[in-house]
């Protein structure tokens, strides 16, 4: 066993002691204050009907959350007023019909109280004047505790006692008497198919005495537990059918595909109120063992890469092509083997259940890999052709790519070392990158969709399924850089530039984590235009990153404004942060305010001579090739200012997708689509809607102004990750304006390709339908008949390779925080109980780093805001009584000032790369442990007082869903989920944050909450539940073209078209800007609008037939309304928005057309609410219900 899983088993087996018991042993003792109930708060059997009561604390449990946001759904009053205290627990489970006898052994625990005197009471007076806090042993008339074990073992004869009741009173081994409250009781029923159910209980039959305060201890059953055996040791237990086949038909055709994806997950057996567990070995769909267990643990089997031999995986071989023949040479014998694997896979359907077989499930599986080989030899194809752009773009994607890994992987070491001006150009190691199989694969399935706009597959919607940490992002990195250089290297002048890509995301988190490795594309990208202009172009690759304004400023002047205040005071801002790059993604070199200079010319414009104006960032490291101040265009390729967004165009822009509501808001936005008609040296490209007078006009030969007379080539290629976030109220918004995004992207006809990404799906098909309109969706790998065995990706079994460990936790007792803080508390005090005895115990730093940093996971903000407290209180208190009562240490009383942060929507932006570069911190042997304000003020790694290091890992991290996409930190591997996320893919997502390095697979404890139905169902049933996780996945769904959602929406994209598209018909250019000249006579706007219906109506006859004519008489009404409001003669001028700073001395006349939550317009003159934001979505609505007696007495009331 190595050191990772040693340290893993030791601290489950203190969480079992802690939660359960006995923590000293079969006889433990102890004479303190804790009653057994306070010490143990799982696993514990009341006497019956033992109401919870609000001292049980069970109220501040963890709400079912989600989204970031604050979720009041807590246990109500009503539950609290009939919910009772388990007095059983129990397991069902099933048998052959010709089994004749079960053995059954039962095993719990009671304590009795035995008073003792040990020394006379110190005077209460003295504690006070001390202030201290007596050790236990100081109290006289304090009762002890004795734990005394009860286990009893008996057969059952399955035909004589098919039911009965057995008291367990009698001698116990000891000569004891058990107590004759404790009972048990089974039945056996014959069901079908020749089995028979066994449902077996423990009872604690004794009367509760109501009327005291608390429940007697003795009266109580601890540490329970009953396992069933076969005679003679045999394997009778059968596999529980849970799917009958009378009900299969009718199942829809994605349940059969997981039905045969997951048919091998068996399972033996289920709990009540606790969970169960089984034998390893499965004999003919039998074990030999089952039994109830109070912590239940779940290994989790690596879905992990596949490895093959074979060259082409090289990037340094593909890069170094010289003639494209060579590639199908290296590529075919990934096919081929393929093609080999996938026929070795057909021989095996004898060995599947006929009903699959029957039902064409397993022949649409083997059709979807078919379709895959085809695609991937018709990607070999194109690439290889002689002289091709296509070979060219690939050896570009896989040369710059090989850039990317090498200097990424160089610039994370220095940002871990503190981010010091390396000494070196670059990486000077050995280190040679090769493509994940399923990423170079996926690349060579995509080629001839993007390259050929008529491809049968370009409105195919791939999705990209492969489990977090598998290396997604990379594939689609890839593309990108397949995509960008085809696009430079087909089209001439201008239209080689323009934004290429889209990349959108849900999350701030996520969208600024892969910004950062989008930004070492780029940084390759420019690397190799720069050393090969004729062929690249003289404009450079960039990446955009198109967030909020909380996030990054919209203009040059308020970025400037900032930037001046974070200078002058180091406060980062709290909206608005140009400051969006810490280090340099290139050499790692630390980046600050400094190194993002506002650089005017002689009339005061932001632009370097020569260079068009946008704020521009040079690493401050001269060896770097992105900080040579010598060369004029040595700065970093990346975009974060809007205004800057809309004038370079970025070759890449990376956003959230409710960014894009801005389109309505914004008519300049329509440049990123291509919609540009001059470029200039001086301001870029100007948007087609710029009115004439501020066209530029520039004589000087370096300005030189360039017409467009035709748009540039919209956006190519739309990356979706994350798709499984793409869901609900945010999911039918997006859905909705896609609409417009996808009419944008158009050109003559041909649509963009689309990629999405996910770790968790279910129902994709119809997810992407509503969402982008596409009819035809595939998901990579496909599929075969076992989850996760394709041929890009393996099933690692636990015998080869630990995995992560779920294991489960639920409260009976107490419950709400302060379960949250013994469990935290625990786990931190036992890793850095190890920590302190490491060389005793032989192990290291290194060794115990992964486990010292615990992701405290909570479902809303409002619970991380209380646990911010308990962090501050309740644990440290709770660790220091470990360490003294149980540890026997009397030097602390409690651990405090525990190195915490968090990670949450109500961060700041600004501060989230501060955040991820904490988490990054390693423990180390030596950290400085001078008073924090000291250490706060020093910039060097090394400490000034005591020589150590400043650096100190991070005790806890407290976070939401922010965690469950886009963090990546290797180093994690020790998690509490404090109650079940509301979504499945959530708990997937979050939990596979952790235990990323092979060096430390992980731990993931979740706290279930036993008044809650779903939390009860998930703990009785873990190891099901786990074993088919991805089989629970909620499926996405969204209604784009629902009645409340065009009521929100369906004006903001009306809005978005007309003023996007206004320069199609020359008479709507002035409406982009203009819109009271919206007006019904304009022919040019008749032709428009006429455009603009089809494209609607298309959308919705594909997405959603049946909301058609609803729709269409909707759209009527918006335009008519516009109309209206444009024709007024007694205003005047409609205006689009209002402009909060700007009122002039008529403004409480003014018209506006669009309208923002809270604005109050001029009776019978009212603008459309449009949303700014696309999460500006109804969320739940809640739903009341009340009985008929109120109800008929509330009426009489009014009635009086």
């Amino acid at each position: 066993m190595s050191n990772a899983d040693k340290i893993r088993q030791f601290l489950i087996e203190e969480i079992q002691k802690d939660a359960i018991g006995p923590l000293m042993g079969e006889e433990e003792e102890w004479i303190e204050r804790e009653r057994p109930q306070t010490r143990y708060f799982s696993g514990v059997l009341y006497p019956k009907k033992t109401p919870f009561k609000a001292d049980d604390q069970l109220k501040n449990t963890n709400a079912d959350g989600g989204d970031d946001e604050e979720d009041d759904d807590e246990p109500s009053s009503f539950s609290f007023a009939v919910g009772t205290k388990p007095s059983s627990l129990g397991l069902s489970c099933q048998i052959p019909d010709d089994i004749e006898k079960i053995n059954v052994e039962i095993n719990f625990g009671k304590y009795f109280e035995i008073p003792k005197l040990i020394k006379p009471k110190k005077k209460e007076e003295e504690v006070k004047e001390k202030e201290e806090i007596l050790p236990a042993d100081e109290y006289s008339d304090d009762p002890g505790w004795k734990r005394r074990s009860f286990n009893q073992s008996f057969s059952i004869e399955i035909k004589e006692t098919p039911k009965a009741e057995l008291s367990l009173s009698g001698k116990n081994e000891k000569g004891e008497t058990v107590d004759e409250n404790a009972k048990i009781q089974w039945k056996i029923t014959e069901i079908k198919n020749k089995r028979r159910t066994i449902d077996i209980f423990l009872m604690n039959t004794s009367n509760p005495i109501l009327e005291e305060e608390f429940t007697k201890d003795s009266d109580c059953i601890f540490q329970p537990s009953i396992r069933l055996t076969g005679e003679d040791g045999k394997n009778i237990f059968l596999a529980i059918e849970d799917i009958e086949d009378k009900f299969f038909e009718d199942r829809n055709v994605e349940t059969k595909k997981f039905q045969l994806l997951f048919r091998n997950k068996k399972y033996f057996a289920n709990g009540h109120n606790c969970s169960v567990k089984w034998s390893d070995e499965i004999i003919s769909n039998c074990v030999k063992r089952v039994e109830t267990t109070l912590l239940p643990e779940y290994h989790v089997e690596d879905i992990a890469p596949r490895k093959i031999e074979n060259n082409s995986l090289k990037l340094k071989t593909l890069k170094d092509v010289e003639n494209f023949s060579e590639y199908e040479k290296l590529l075919d014998p990934i096919k081929n083997d393929y093609k080999e694997w996938l026929e070795e896979k057909k021989k095996q359907q004898a060995t599947i259940p006929k009903k699959f077989i029957e039902s064409d499930t397993v022949q649409e599986h083997l059709d979807n890999c078919d379709e895959a080989i085809e695609r991937i030899d018709e990607g070999i194809k194109e690439i290889a052709k002689d002289n091709s752009n296509v070979g060219e773009a690939f050896r570009f994607a896989n040369k710059v790519m090989y850039n990317q890994m090498r200097y990424s992987r160089w610039a994370g070491t220095n940002q871990r070392n503190g981010g010091k001006i390396p000494k070196i150009e670059g990486p000077t190691d050995d280190y040679e990158p090769e493509w994940r199989l399923f990423q170079l694969a996926f690349i060579l399935l995509n080629i001839e969709s993007v390259v050929n706009p008529k491809s049968k597959h370009r409105e195919t919607v791939d999705l990209l399924w492969f489990p977090t940490g598998g290396g997604k992002t990379e594939a689609y990195l890839g593309i990108i850089a397949f995509n960008i250089a085809l696009r430079r290297l087909r089209e001439t002048g201008v239209n080689k530039y323009g934004t290429a890509v889209i990349m959108r995301y849900t999350y701030r988190l996520l969208t600024l984590q892969q910004f950062q490795r989008a930004a070492a594309l780029m940084c390759a990208c420019e690397y190799e235009r720069q050393n090969n202009k004729t062929k690249w172009g003289d404009e450079p690759f960039s990446v955009g990153l198109f967030v909020g304004m909380k996030t990054t400023p919209n203009d040059l002047k308020t970025a400037e404004e900032n930037l001046a205040d974070y200078k002058f005071s180091g406060i980062k801002p709290e909206e608005g942060n140009p400051v969006q790059i810490t280090s340099c993604p290139w050499c790692g070199t630390e980046i600050g305010p400094n190194e993002y200079p506002m650089i005017k010319d002689s009339k005061k414009h932001y632009h370097v001579p020569g260079l068009p104006r946008r704020m521009r960032i040079r690493c401050k490291n001269s060896r770097c090739f992105f900080g040579n101040k010598d060369k004029k265009d040595s700065y970093l390729p990346l975009v974060f200012i809007d205004e800057d967004i809309n004038s370079t165009l970025p070759t890449l822009l990376i956003g959230t997708v409710d960014k894009f509501a801005r389109l309505s808001w914004q008519s300049y936005y329509c440049s990123i689509f291509g919609k540009v008609n001059q470029y200039c040296k001086q301001h870029g490209f100007r948007p087609s809607t710029t009115p004439i007078k501020e066209k530029c006009s520039h004589t000087k030969s370096e300005w030189k102004v360039i017409n467009i007379k035709t748009s540039l080539p919209p956006p190519e290629l739309i990356i979706q990750d994350e798709l499984h976030l793409i869901s609900g109220p945010l999911g039918t918004l997006v859905g909705l304006y896609e609409t417009a995004i996808d009419a944008l992207c158009e050109r003559e006809g041909i649509k963009p390709k689309i990629i999405a990404s996910t770790a968790t799906v279910k129902n994709s098909d119809n997810q992407i339908k509503w969402l982008f309109g596409r009819k035809k969706s595939k998901i990579f790998p496909p599929q075969v008949f076992d989850f996760g065995d394709t041929y890009f990706s393996e099933i690692i079994p636990t015998s080869v390779k630990k995995g992560r460990i779920h294991l489960g936790v639920c409260a009976t007792s107490v419950g709400g925080y302060t379960v949250d803080a013994r469990i935290a508390a625990l786990v931190l005090r036992k890793a850095r109980y190890l920590i302190e005895n490491k060389d005793k115990l032989g192990y290291t730093t290194k060794d115990l780093d992964p486990y010292f940093t615990l992701v405290s996971y909570y479902n809303t903000i409002k619970n991380v805001g209380a646990a911010n407290n308990m962090y501050d209180d309740s644990v440290p208190n709770f660790m220091g009584t470990i360490r003294k009562v149980y540890e026997k240490d009397p030097n602390k009383t409690a651990e405090l000032n525990l190195n915490k942060t968090e990670l949450t929507g109500r961060i700041d932006a600004g501060s989230i790369p501060t955040v991820l570069k904490r988490l990054e911190t390693p423990l180390e042997d030596k950290t400085c442990e001078c008073e924090e304000a000291i250490r706060e003020k020093q910039e060097k790694d090394l400490c000034d007082v005591c020589g150590k290091s400043t650096k100190r890992a991070l005790d806890a991290l407290l976070c939401t869903n922010m965690l469950s996409v886009g963090v990546d930190v290797s180093r994690l591997s020790l998690m509490l989920i404090n109650g079940m996320p509301k979504h499945y893919s959530e708990y997937i997502q979050a939990s596979g944050r952790i235990g990323r390095s092979a060096a430390s697979p992980g731990l993931v404890i979740t706290n279930y909450t036993y008044l809650r139905a779903r939390d009860l169902s998930i703990f009785e049933n873990f190891n099901e539940f786990h074993s088919r996780y991805h089989m629970m996945v909620e499926p996405g769904t969204l209604t784009p073209f629902a009645a409340r959602a065009r009521d929100t929406g369906l004006f903001g994209v009306l809005v978005a078209l007309v003023r996007n598209m206004a320069d199609e018909q020359n008479g709507c250019r002035a409406i982009a800007e203009k819109p009271y000249k919206f007006k019904d006579d304009n022919q040019d706007l008749i032709c428009l609008l006429d455009k603009i219906r089809e494209t609607i109506q298309k959308r919705v006859n594909n997405v959603d037939r049946k909301e058609l004519e609803d729709t269409v008489k909707q759209l009527e009404d918006k335009i008519k309304i516009w109309h209206t409001l444009a024709e007024f003669d007694d205003i005047p001028e409609l205006k689009y928005k209002r402009n909060y700073f700007r009122f002039g001395k008529n403004s409480e006349h003014d018209v506006f057309l669009l309208k923002r939550i809270g604005d109050v317009d001029q009776p019978g003159k009212e603008g459309q609410f449009v949303p700014d934001s696309l999460r500006q979505a109804e969320g739940n609505i809640p739903v009341y219900y009340q009985p008929e007696k109120e109800k008929e007495k509330e009426l009489e009331e009014e009635n009086e």
